[in-house]
Parts: C-alpha cells; sequence; structure tokens
C-alpha cells in the first residue's frame, strides 16, 4: 500500500526536529538552534563561493602565471581608482607598492648573481637576461605606480593649502 504524503511529510518534519534538538546541545529552545543552523549553512554558502572565485582561473591565466613570472600577477593599484581612494587607502596602497618594491629588488640582485655565474650564450643564461629583463620592467612599473601615488597625496595637500585661502 503507498504511503500518503502527509506521513511522509511527518517523518521529514521529524527528521528536522530531531537535528535541531541534536544542533541544540539540550538548550530547550530550537529556535535558537535553527537560526544557528541557518547562520552557519549562510557562512559556508559565502565560504564556498569565495574559495570558488578565488580558484577560478582559466587556463591561459594559469599558463601565463606560471610562465610569465611576476610580470603578469595582479597589481593592486591597476585595481583601484587612485583619485576617489581615501588617503588611508592611498597610504595602504603605497606601503604594499614599497614591500613589492624591496621583494622585486632582492629578486633582481639574485638574478644578477646568477646571471654572473652563467656562461654568456648558453640556455641558461638567455633564460635568466629573459627573466632578469621582466623583472625589471616590472620594477619600474611598481616605481611608476608609487610615484602617481604620491602624485596624488601631494595633490591633496597643497589642494587643503588652496582650501585654506
Amino acid at each position: 500500500e503507498p504511503c500518503n504524503d502527509l506521513r511522509i511529510f511527518q517523518v521529514v518534519r521529524r527528521w528536522h526536529q530531531l537535528a535541531l534538538r541534536e544542533a541544540a546541545g539540550g538548550d530547550p529552545n530550537l529556535f535558537k538552534a535553527e537560526r544557528k543552523l541557518r547562520k552557519q549553512r549562510q557562512q559556508e554558502i559565502k565560504r564556498s563561493k569565495r574559495e570558488y572565485e578565488k580558484e577560478r582561473t582559466d587556463v591561459f591565466g594559469f599558463i601565463n602565471s606560471k610562465l610569465a613570472g611576476p610580470s603578469t600577477s595582479a597589481e593592486s593599484t591597476n585595481n583601484i581608482d587612485l583619485t576617489n581612494s581615501s588617503n588611508k587607502g592611498l597610504n595602504v596602497e603605497r606601503f604594499k607598492l614599497g614591500e613589492d618594491i624591496k621583494r622585486t629588488e632582492r629578486d633582481v640582485a639574485k638574478l644578477k648573481e646568477s646571471l654572473k655565474r652563467q656562461d654568456k650564450g648558453s640556455l641558461s643564461h638567455a633564460t635568466l637576461a629573459n627573466k632578469l629583463q621582466q623583472t625589471q620592467k616590472y620594477l619600474d612599473k611598481l616605481h611608476k605606480n608609487e610615484k602617481n601615488i604620491v602624485n596624488v597625496q601631494n595633490e591633496r595637500q597643497n589642494h587643503k593649502k588652496m582650501a585654506v585661502f
């Protein structure tokens, strides 16, 4: 004999109640447990969306990031509109750029030392020379971005001084 829909609904509801009691941990208020479960579910959904967005790269982007090195990495200053960002945001970006510049300068020094050890005309020498050239271009771009941030900050300071008059 087939089960009617009402009976199935009652069983499912009972399972839900048992799950709530288990989640409540002895607390007689099941509404708190239900809110807690709903909140955990929403947090898990948000977390999974963030992870998906973080991991979402196409094949060509992955290949380019592995082969090209630091020159194709995401630049934080290109993503931020300098004229509309706050002074605090500009200071943070300037600090990040300073750290990137230091790191890139260390990389350039290491590449120069490695290049000196290689024989001219060898494949490894050519590869290191190419990588050094790309790293120096990236360093120049970082310096240019830092200079742009400094210019925007100076313009804001000058505007404040002019606003006094």
